[in-house]
């Protein structure tokens, strides 16, 4: 069974997907996600928010974050091997690694160590308005 692991940035919530506005990125990853769960793949989310020990247990994450802050989430990795860095893959990213044979899958399907692009810093929703 093929596993998705994913340590995002602080979100104001598991997906970072509400409010009045929420980001488009994050809703289509959110989306692409919920998909592969009915496929049978295991997907593990991690927000640094909500769940900072995760990020600290496991050391490949520990090292990046300790090198690079936090501007390097998320990290994404499919079968324990890190495949996206500091950006959500689309659904059709996704699927190419997944789909992909072990010895065929690209490694470093985006280059781990140039993350393309940063996930807002903005909060997804006013915490006043108690969606967080």
């Amino acid at each position: 069974m093929n596993t998705v692991t994913v340590y995002d940035p602080a979100l104001c919530c598991s997906t970072g997907v509400c409010g009045p506005t929420p980001d488009s990125e994050l809703a289509a990853f959110a989306s692409s996600l919920e998909s592969l769960k009915s496929s049978e793949v295991t997907v593990t989310r991690h927000n640094l928010a909500q769940e900072p020990l995760a990020f600290a247990q496991n050391a490949e994450v520990k090292a990046i974050l300790e090198k690079d802050g936090d501007s390097a989430l998320p990290l994404i990795f499919i079968n324990g091997n890190l495949h996206f860095r500091g950006t959500y893959p689309t659904a059709s990213q996704l699927e190419k690694v997944l789909g992909s044979s072990p010895e065929k899958a690209p490694l470093n399907f985006v280059k781990a160590d140039a993350p393309q692009t940063t996930v807002s810093q903005k909060s997804c929703c006013d915490p006043s308005t108690g969606c967080c």
